[in-house]
């Protein structure tokens, strides 16, 4: 995991702002300020000390949403690039995390790479990035890879 400032990607605006870790568990807390039961994405909005007005939104989660599907897919990518690769089912690895979402980790010649499902298209892979279908379905295959 890199730490500190992200490089510049050319052709990018890279403007960048920092949030902090604002109960000291290495998350940041974004909490929506709409009346409940509003439509359309969350929201919360506040002015930063170092880069002015701040507006965050997000997709609401829809309850009604079945992750299995893209569990399949995630598997099934997985065993169609590499049928020998193999489940982990360790309890360290596997189980509900912290959020309930179900963890899955597969084990190919030594490498191991976890995910989540987290929402509507949304995977947690390695506990360190969030991404959409396809490219979680690359970076893990790249993880089994070795590249």
């Amino acid at each position: 995991m890199a730490y500190g400032e992200p490089k510049d990607v050319p052709g990018k605006c890279n403007a960048k702002l920092s949030i902090s870790d604002n109960y000291g568990d290495n998350h940041t807390t974004i909490l929506c300020h709409l009346p409940v039961g509003h439509e359309g994405s969350h929201r919360e909005q506040y002015t930063s000390h170092g880069s002015g007005a701040v507006s965050i939104t997000w997709e609401k989660h829809d309850e009604s949403y079945d992750i299995s599907a893209l569990e399949d897919a995630l598997e099934q990518a997985i065993q169609t690039a590499f049928p020998e690769a193999t489940r982990n089912y360790d309890e360290e690895w596997l189980g509900p995390d912290d959020d309930g979402y179900l963890v899955t980790a597969w084990v190919l010649e030594g490498r191991k790479v976890n995910y989540r499902v987290l929402r509507n298209d949304i995977v947690e892979v390695d506990a360190t990035v969030q991404l959409s279908k396809s490219a979680a379905i690359e970076r893990i295959l790249s993880t089994l890879r070795g590249t």
